[in-house]
């Protein structure tokens, strides 16, 4: 085993250092989001209930909610306890990402640029801070990749290999690509390894087959459509983007309200990358003898994009997505490390490290500048936590109604606890008005319920809806005072372009505090 220098180790322990810091920084800042609530939601279910709960929402595996349930149960629900799960996965990949290179006969400064890459990756940190199991798949997949290398290169772990394919399939669907990006590899590389690798996918396969069975069944009470119809099939504009959350440091973008990429970073960067990946090719043809890490990382990488970008147009839905593609974050940026540390001179190779650290700098800098982002979602907890007109127990309970079941499904979450203080409805429009299809509550789950205009009866309602563009106005509000009801005194929150509106509304004027 070779000796690090100390040199190494000190930079190593710098790089982990920001690593663990980014991902803990402002970890608390915003609410839980959409999706997080969802996982929170299916955690909180009894035992006997959440697997069918989980099944029915279709796209995920049961383990990562497993984990979070155990989580919970530890240290309650608070923001940055249930967010502090994925951190611990996203530092615990660091050490697959070490063996790794250290089984590919990495050079100390292409691991150490790589990790730098990967600790400074704006998406990595983005979804290292949110309550899903994209951090966890990050780090099984580098596990996998890493115990699939000894077993390419020295004929060991296949046990170990094989548990955490079955575990890492467990948690996610995109399980299955690094299995398949794993038989690739043994098909085109080493071929008389084939029986082996395909018995360990036929037994994860089999050990699979009750999930899927479960899955196949509930599936008759729900239509896929609904989970991933939204998810657009990659065109140029989106492999562009897909190229910016690659390598931008620091910085993802959360909301539509925000500009997709900082391009006075990632163009230059983008510009660097590809040169020296051009520079390294070219070198490459002439070298003879190497351990084929190229190889082995381009099946982990740019052929898992290949496959998912047919297949979201191949398929009756697009598979594509960020967040499933962080499995080839790392063998990705750690060919573009070795790419910028093999030039052949050692001024130019230097100064453009320098420029890549300036600009990584740049970016960061900017981060710790920015004040922290508020969300528009997170209005919505805030102004339905109000004590509304009717919160005199002579009313209760308070019924809620908007037309969005992202405003709804917020609401409902928030005050989860308070079932018999608040209902939450979400109106259903008349033909020709906006109707929210973005989103949709959960299968299985009745804390949001339908109700028409004319079903509105209630002396006391309180309304949530938002106002930004032409499709998107109160006209729920207007339909409401149309049946004989009078608008009290509106709370709103404004953000970037939308303002979101919650206005109790009541058929006895004399019960506002002030009339609208």
């Amino acid at each position: 085993m070779r000796r690090i220098p100390y040199t190494y180790l000190a930079l190593y322990f710098v790089i982990l250092t920001i690593f663990v810091a980014v991902r803990f920084w402002r970890l608390g800042d915003s609410c839980l989001w959409f999706d997080e609530m969802f996982s929170v939601q299916a955690s909180e279910q009894p035992w006997a209930d959440m697997f069918r709960f989980v099944a029915l929402d279709l796209v995920h595996p049961p383990l990562f909610y497993i984990l979070l349930k155990v989580w919970i149960s530890i240290g309650g629900d608070g923001v940055v306890w249930v967010r502090s799960l994925p951190v611990i996965f996203a530092c615990l990949s660091v050490v697959p990402f070490l063996l790794l290179c250290r089984e590919l006969k990495q050079t100390l400064a292409a691991t150490a640029l790589s990790l730098f890459l990967i600790a400074c990756n704006g998406s990595l940190i983005k979804y290292a801070q949110e309550v899903r199991m994209y951090t966890m798949l990050m780090f099984l997949s580098l596990c996998s990749m890493w115990l699939f290398a000894r077993y390419f290169y020295r004929g060991k772990s296949f046990v170990a290999l094989l548990l955490v394919n079955l575990i890492t399939v467990y948690l996610h669907y995109f399980g299955w690509a690094v299995i398949g990006c794993e038989v690739f590899a043994i098909l085109i590389f080493q071929r008389v390894k084939w029986r082996p690798i395909a018995l360990m996918a036929g037994i994860v396969l089999a050990a699979f087959l009750p999930w899927a069975y479960i899955v196949v069944q509930t599936a008759k009470e729900g239509h896929l459509g609904e989970n991933i119809e939204w998810i657009r099939r990659p065109g140029v504009r989106v492999l562009f983007d897909y190229c910016f959350d690659l390598i931008e440091p620091f910085y993802f973008q959360v909301s539509s309200a925000e500009p997709a990429s900082i391009y006075i970073i990632t163009i230059p960067l983008l510009l660097i990358i590809l040169t020296s990946v051009g520079v390294f090719a070219a070198n490459r043809r002439n070298e003879q003898g190497e351990v084929p890490f190229v190889g082995f990382l381009l099946v982990f990488s740019a052929a898992t994009l290949t496959a998912v970008f047919a297949a979201s147009w191949l398929l009756p839905y697009s598979v594509w997505g960020t967040r499933h593609l962080i499995i080839i974050v790392a063998p990705m940026l750690l060919l573009m490390a070795n790419a910028l540390t093999r030039f052949s001179t050692r001024n130019l190779r230097t100064a453009v490290l320098t420029f890549v650290l300036l600009l990584c700098g740049y970016s960061g800098y900017s981060m710790v500048a920015r004040e922290s982002p508020q969300y528009v979602w997170c209005g919505w907890a805030n102004l339905i936590t109000e004590a509304p007109l009717a919160g005199d127990q002579t009313f209760p309970p308070v019924k809620v109604y908007t037309s969005e079941n992202l405003a709804a499904y917020h609401a409902w979450f928030t005050t989860r606890r308070e079932s018999q203080r608040f209902r939450i409805f979400t109106v259903k429009a008349p033909e020709g008005e906006f109707i929210d299809r973005e989103y949709f509550p959960p299968r299985g789950f009745d804390g949001v319920n339908w109700a028409k205009i004319d079903e509105i009866t209630d002396e006391h309602i309180v309304l949530l809806y938002r106002i930004e563009q032409p499709n998107l106005t109160d006209w729920l509000r207007l339909r409401i005072e149309e049946k004989g009801y009078t608008a009290c005194l509106p709370s709103s929150l404004t953000y970037g372009v939308s303002t979101i509106v919650r206005v109790e509304m009541t058929k006895n004027p004399g019960t506002c505090r002030s009339i609208d």
